[in-house]
């Protein structure tokens, strides 16, 4: 029950909170242009997991994944390491806005996707930072893009390819290559500690599940 819980008030939190920061934007179309809400996004569309029945999706030693599991658990990977990375990038480089949505999306969405990490067992794999720094790269284009185009080249103070391009580049190269690769490490970390808890409070769990057991065994 505490893990249907669980799912239940994660999935409409982030759900609901997606909405009612879209409904008081002024200028929603400028709303993608930031990496926090790519983020944000990603945490969004990783929940559509529990759409799923998990407890007949896998077991990853007996069963081939379907594409649309690694879909979800590329998704989940993305969200989670994200969640941190921006987090760090926001209080470290940036002047904190404390309003309601700033602190829920840079903060409690770490808090949550944490947690769900914790007692949801989606194995997870020290080379996928990989799909990290994809992630990174593909937001990284997709500024120069915009600062091609002169729609916008000063995303952030920290991101702005008119004015301060050596700066950008090395925060550009810290968040595709250095931090995925360390923060991905640290959950991996944490990973083995949530198996090591779950075999020790089941040792008959032979089975790796997508999401099965509160403690996440996989």
């Amino acid at each position: 029950w505490f893990l249907w819980g669980w799912k239940l008030f994660a999935s409409l939190y982030w759900f609901s909170m997606f909405v009612a920061n879209l409904a008081t934007l002024q200028d929603i179309h400028r709303y993608w242009i930031f990496l926090t809400n790519w983020g944000v996004g990603a945490c969004v569309f990783s929940y559509i997991k529990y759409i799923i029945n998990n407890h007949d999706i896998i077991s990853i030693s007996d069963v081939p994944l379907q594409w649309f599991h690694k879909f979800l658990w590329i998704l989940q990977i993305v969200a989670t390491d994200a969640s941190l990375i921006i987090t760090i990038l926001y209080w470290a480089l940036l002047t904190p806005n404390f309003s309601v949505f700033s602190i829920n999306n840079h903060a409690i969405n770490f808090v949550i996707m944490f947690i769900d990490f914790f007692i949801v067992a989606i194995p997870t794999r020290l080379l996928h930072f990989i799909y990290v720094s994809l992630f990174a790269l593909v937001y990284i284009v997709f500024s120069l893009i915009l600062h091609g185009s002169g729609y916008e080249s000063a995303i952030y103070p920290v991101l702005n390819w008119s004015t301060n391009p050596g700066i950008s580049a090395g925060i550009s190269v810290g968040a595709v290559i250095v931090a995925p690769p360390i923060v991905h490490g640290l959950y991996w970390c944490v990973f083995q500690l949530r198996t090591f808890l779950g075999k020790k409070a089941n040792p008959s769990q032979s089975r790796t599940t997508m999401a099965s057991h509160p403690l996440g065994i996989s």
